[in-house]
């Protein structure tokens, strides 16, 4: 809601997002198979991967 995202802004304390983002995330390929796909979602910490395409896109 607005006023959750509110709440969460004035948290920030001028911080930008680099100092919170993910420098380097694992990604899969938009030709990745669904069941490889699964199985790092499985064995990561993450609980979403971007979809990059052949030029990392």
């Amino acid at each position: 809601t607005f006023h959750h995202i509110q709440k969460l802004l004035s948290k920030t304390n001028g911080k930008v997002v680099s100092d919170v983002m993910t420098s380097a995330p694992l990604v899969v390929r938009e030709t990745t198979n669904l069941e490889d796909a699964a199985r790092l979602l499985l064995v990561s910490k993450y609980r979403r991967l971007p979809v990059v395409d052949s030029s990392g896109k």
